[in-house]
Order: structure tokens, then C-alpha cells, then sequence
């Protein structure tokens, strides 16, 4: 169960929003500014230790309920990734940084994620998401709940999703909570990705998220 469970860690990716990659190639600047939001290993205290990314279902397959968060997505120069970072096989953290021609691109984003329809259209990821994690990883996973989450003002704009994925069997079963976390940082959407057992990570990452939009903001 214990060596399951480090794979159900490493790629669940129940929030990530994946798309398919854009044909035109961004500027050196626009590289920069993305590669400063990206989390490094330097964000976080000894004894983590970089893994490969996580996966994520094509929010673009998902349905109508995505329709509004993909529009706004589409509009994106570049998007890229970070590897994952993980501690004592409970505790993972990614990011990803997309970046747009002008901030009224990721105003729109923001818009998205706030309308009523995108917590549909997470649920149906988690759904995706957990279903693939489970046959990968031989470990029973079940959606508790998906729900938007209150979290701490950073940068121009904030708000998350958390979800709650409960693994095992019973009478053995553990809880996942997966936090999703937008900041808005004038022209870039900067969306981290938690993932603790047994405890919601709201607020534990409070540094890695103002690292982060302290070097977006020099490169902006």
C-alpha cells in the first residue's frame, strides 16, 4: 500500500488543467517572465526532492462545463510546467505559469475560474483524473468532494479549489487533499498545485506562493 500510495502522490494531478501546446513561439522575454514563476527547488526547505510532473486530463475533452475556463485559456502566449516536489511521500507541490499577450487575457482567466460552471467542470476532472490514477496505481480511489476554497490575497488576484480523494479500502483509507491556488500577476496566471495527506495544505505554502510572485513581479 505504502509504495501505491508514493505513486498515487507523484501523478495524481486531480486540478491541473491540461491543453494541447500552442503552435507560435514565444519571445525571450515571455520566457523569462515564465520561467521565473516556476517553482525551484531553492523555494523549498531541505528534504524535498524533485519528481517528474504529474498528469492531468485535456480540459479541452471534458465537456461544456470546461468550455468557459479552456476560451480563456486559448488566449495564452506560453504555458509551461514545473517539476514536482515532494516530501516524505505525503506532501507534493508543482506549479504552472501561463502567460498572455496583456493582463485583460488573464483577467478573463480569473473571470472563468470564478464562474459557477468551472467547479463543474473540476468535478469532472477529478472524476477523469482519479479514475486514471487508480488504474495506474492499483490503489482505490473515490472523489469525496470538489469544492472553491477561501485562500490568503497574493499578488493582483487569488482564489483556489480544493479536492478531496479518498484512497483504499475501508477500514484502511486515508484522505488526499488537492489544493488548486490561482495568482494573477499582471499579464501572468501562476496556478500552484498542493497535495497533502490527511490535512488540507491551505497556507502551508504561503512562502513558495510569495517567492514565486516576487520574481514574476522583477520580470514583469
Amino acid at each position: 500500500m505504502r509504495r501505491a500510495m508514493v505513486l498515487v502522490l507523484a501523478v495524481l494531478g486531480v486540478l491541473a488543467a491540461g491543453l494541447p501546446a500552442l503552435g507560435a513561439a514565444p519571445s525571450p522575454d515571455e520566457q523569462a517572465v515564465v520561467a521565473s514563476g516556476l517553482l525551484r527547488r531553492a523555494d523549498f526547505p531541505p528534504g524535498w526532492t524533485a519528481t517528474k510532473k504529474g498528469s492531468s486530463p485535456n480540459f479541452a475533452k471534458l465537456g461544456v462545463a470546461c468550455r468557459p475556463l479552456v476560451t480563456a485559456l486559448n488566449r495564452r502566449v506560453i504555458r509551461e510546467s514545473s517539476s514536482g516536489f515532494i516530501l516524505n511521500n505525503a506532501e507534493r507541490a508543482s506549479n504552472t505559469v501561463v502567460l498572455f499577450g496583456a493582463p485583460a487575457g488573464a483577467v478573463a482567466l480569473f473571470a472563468a475560474l470564478q464562474n459557477p460552471v468551472t467547479t463543474a467542470c473540476y468535478r469532472r476532472s477529478a472524476t477523469v483524473s482519479v479514475a486514471e490514477t487508480a488504474a495506474r496505481s492499483g490503489v482505490k480511489l473515490q472523489v469525496v468532494s470538489v469544492a472553491p476554497l477561501s485562500v490568503a490575497p497574493a499578488g493582483d488576484q487569488s482564489l483556489g479549489y480544493e479536492a478531496v480523494v479518498r484512497a483504499g479500502a475501508p477500514g484502511q483509507s486515508q484522505l488526499i487533499y488537492e489544493d488548486a491556488v490561482f495568482i494573477r500577476v499582471g499579464r501572468a496566471a501562476v496556478s500552484f498545485d498542493f497535495v497533502n495527506t490527511n490535512s488540507s495544505p491551505n497556507g502551508a505554502f504561503a512562502p513558495q506562493i510569495q517567492a514565486v510572485v516576487g520574481r514574476v513581479q522583477a520580470a514583469e
